[in-house]
């Protein structure tokens, strides 16, 4: 997985100005997007609020190479995390390279839960472009070795084929659908 940067830099210069506000931000520990609250606090990451894996201080811990070898992930700072590859491609290589790992597959992280929630497929779209947009970015200079995985908007499958084939010109070796509940509807769901 890969980690997003804390701020708005990997959106912001992506998404249509006119979404700006609807991307998801906390206030008083509840996940605000589109102008309204998508979600309450809840323990299940490592017993901390799910504030925690968005904005909070052990963003990133159990994405960090080697991450699995400590007794309590949470313990990785936000900066280690980052320096061990959740952010920069060149760490990434260099923790693939001490791991003896040679190619991967770079799947998201915090818009995991956000695109699934979203209720307009038009922002849905922006969202997963922009993301998809900045991953391709992290991946391009590295011979092959960071394979980025996409997101696709599930609320419109028209948007989401149409997302699907610009990631794949891009040579997206995949796209990620995740199996929540979109718009009432399982993923499975005939309509």
């Amino acid at each position: 997985h890969i980690v997003l940067p804390s701020d708005n830099s990997w959106w912001a210069t992506i998404l249509p100005k006119k979404y700006a506000d609807w991307m998801p931000a906390y206030e008083d520990s509840k996940l605000h997007s589109e102008g309204r609250i998508i979600e309450q606090p809840s323990a299940t990451f490592h017993g901390q609020p799910t504030a925690a894996a968005w904005f909070g201080d052990t963003q990133g811990a159990t994405y960090t190479p080697g991450s699995w070898k400590k007794d309590d992930p949470t313990t990785i700072s936000v900066l280690e995390a980052l320096k061990q590859g959740g952010l920069n491609p060149t760490d990434r290589l260099a923790a693939m390279d001490s791991e003896g790992i040679d190619k991967t597959y770079i799947f998201p992280s915090k818009i995991l839960g956000l695109l699934p929630a979203l209720r307009s497929s038009s922002f849905a779209l922006e969202v997963a472009r922009a993301y998809n947009n900045w991953v391709a970015e992290y991946c391009a200079n590295s011979g092959g070795r960071l394979n980025p995985i996409a997101m696709l908007p599930q609320q419109d499958l028209i948007l989401a084929v149409e997302e699907a084939e610009r990631v794949r010109k891009m040579e997206f070796p995949a796209v990620m659908l995740r199996p929540n509940t979109v718009g009432g509807l399982n993923i499975d769901h005939p309509n």
